[in-house]
């Protein structure tokens, strides 16, 4: 998350900028080159969640903390589209079994609209309190509408992106 930002300027009057990324770990500064600042500054805005790359830089004294120099910064959804596996569904045994009613036909829908090449799992919980992971033939391209489309069908708490 993004939590402060610093504006600055070359010798050259060339935009360029500072900011503080932090999670529950810490805090960091990252460096925007002005060769940069063009294509990040969609990303950088107070309180955005985003992803950044790019080479750590030793502060100037002992004192001053590390920083990252920018090569690249995205937002969440392109950060599951790059780094994203697999899509993981979370259902029910129950549902799964036909003993709960659901209709499965406006997932599978989602799944054919959005058909790519990362695969899709069902992590099925049984009665007896396991987990199963079971493969489908299905294969989805990651993207905001696939998301959104998910969150709509069966919740946001009902699936997720797993990276390895």
């Amino acid at each position: 998350v993004i939590s402060q930002i610093k504006p600055m300027k070359t010798k050259k009057n060339e935009p360029m900028c500072k900011f503080v990324i932090e999670d529950l770990t810490g805090e960091l500064w990252v460096f925007v080159p002005p060769k940069k600042m063009q294509e990040a500054s969609k990303y950088i805005k107070p309180d955005a969640m985003v992803t950044v790359s790019g080479k750590v830089k030793e502060g100037f004294k002992p004192e001053d903390p590390n920083e990252i120099s920018l090569e690249d910064i995205c937002d969440l959804s392109c950060a599951l589209s790059k780094y994203g596996k697999s899509l993981v569904i979370f259902m029910d045994g129950k549902t799964v079994m036909g003993e709960e009613d659901k209709d499965f036909k406006p997932l599978i829908k989602i799944f054919e609209k959005y058909r790519g090449t990362r695969p899709v799992f069902f992590n099925v919980n049984s009665i007896n309190g396991e987990s199963y992971l079971i493969e489908t033939d299905f294969m989805v391209e990651f993207n905001q509408a696939l998301f959104d489309g998910l969150d709509a069908c069966i919740g946001g708490s009902s699936w997720q992106i797993e990276s390895e």
